[in-house]
């Protein structure tokens, strides 16, 4: 009986990587990647950046071309979304049809957190998970002056400072009462008057109790009551990781999938990679999840070698790296700014700043506005001892 070889659920980023890490390590069965979208595997960063800026940008870069796909001997099933897991008889279950499969490795990634409130399902709301909502709120952006942005974390600092460069008139309404303010009071605050000095209008500490508008939207109604003019909102209010197509599969799921250090999963040679694992840190002690481009990257790597098995079993557990663009400047992160306790500015030159963020004596993450040269010797310290700061 042939082998029906490795499927990977996902032409995520971190289900390209895995594809091509198996076979690298030198799996020789057959590799297949599924994905509900139907075009070929691309770059989700740009989205809320460049393919915004330039109307003549038809996709982001690519991460896997169909002739490179094919030189890798690595079949590409676009269009076909993945509905049910059979470990049993080792099915993949997908619109209309069935997949089995040797080993496994899941890659779904998450969907964009909707907003619960009247008047959500209005035309001219907007979500930026993937090509098509970005094509959607580009299209739209060309009738819209006035445009609320609700969630004021990366991405939706991202598409706020695009659609700043683009000349709207952008209001952001965070509910929290400082902008990023996991960076600490430093970095929040100077986001904050960037913000505003580039003509934004913030509204911080401020809930929406609903969007307003008959046949689409007209405007937003915080939480306090005051209301907001609006031709179009956008909202990046988190993420939830894909994972109700496993109900019932016997899967563990717990904001994500549950896997060990080395991604495998409860059920024998299924793995997860990406955005949707939630995996054991042997260096925090606990299962946690993260969704970061370079860890997506890192993390496909590693579930597709140890899928393969045709290499030494590797665990995951690298330090968390991320980045992002706006207002002018790149603020990058080393390390878990959930766990900090203290902070103080290391570096602060015409260059930008680094600061530093510790818990229990020792370093857990290192950040930058700009000042990407201090930074990249900086981040080396994450995990070393440090005097109380």
């Amino acid at each position: 009986m042939p082998d029906p070889g490795l499927v990977v659920v996902g032409a995520s980023l971190a289900g390209v990587r895995a594809a091509e890490a198996a076979r690298r390590a030198g799996y020789a069965g057959t590799v297949t990647v599924v994905d509900a979208d139907p075009d070929e595997p691309y770059d989700r960063p740009p989205l809320s950046k460049k393919f915004l800026l330039n109307a003549e940008m038809a996709s982001p870069p690519a991460i896997l071309r169909a002739e490179a796909a094919a030189r890798s001997d690595i079949e590409l099933r676009l269009g076909l979304r993945a509905t049910g897991l059979d470990p049993q008889a080792r099915l993949l279950h997908l619109d209309g049809s069935s997949v089995p499969y040797h080993r496994l490795v899941i890659a779904t990634g998450c969907g964009a957190r909707r907003l619960d409130v009247p008047g959500a399902e209005l035309p001219g709301v907007h979500y930026l998970r993937d090509l098509r909502d970005a094509h959607g709120l580009r299209s739209s952006l060309a009738d819209a002056e006035r445009v609320v942005v609700v969630g004021g974390g990366f991405i939706g600092m991202e598409v706020a400072s695009t659609l700043l460069e683009l000349g709207k008139q952008v209001t952001l309404v965070e509910v929290a009462p400082a902008l990023l303010g996991v960076l600490g009071p430093d970095l929040s605050r100077w986001v904050e008057e960037a913000f505003r000095e580039r003509g934004g209008i913030l509204h911080l500490h401020a809930g929406v109790a609903a969007i307003d508008g008959a046949d689409r939207v007209q405007g937003v109604t915080l939480s306090d009551g005051r209301q907001l003019a609006a031709d179009l909102v956008v909202v990046g209010v988190g993420a939830v990781p894909h994972v109700n197509w496993l109900a019932g599969s016997g899967i563990e799921l717990d904001n994500g999938i549950v896997c060990t250090s080395r991604l495998e999963t409860n059920l024998p040679h299924v793995y997860a990679a990406g955005d949707v694992a939630r995996w054991h840190s042997q260096r925090l002690g606990r299962h946690h999840r993260v969704e970061h481009w370079s860890n997506a990257v890192m993390q496909g790597i590693a579930a597709g070698t140890n899928a393969s098995g045709c290499a030494e079993p590797v665990d995951f557990d690298e330090i968390p790296y991320f980045w992002s663009d706006f207002l002018g400047v790149r603020v990058q992160v080393a390390g878990h700014l959930t766990l900090w306790d203290g902070h103080d500015v290391a570096i602060e030159d015409a260059d930008g700043a680094v600061h530093r963020y510790a818990a229990s004596g020792r370093i857990v993450a290192i950040a930058a506005r700009d000042a990407q040269r201090n930074f990249a010797k900086q981040r080396r310290l994450v995990g070393s001892l440090v005097e109380a700061i």
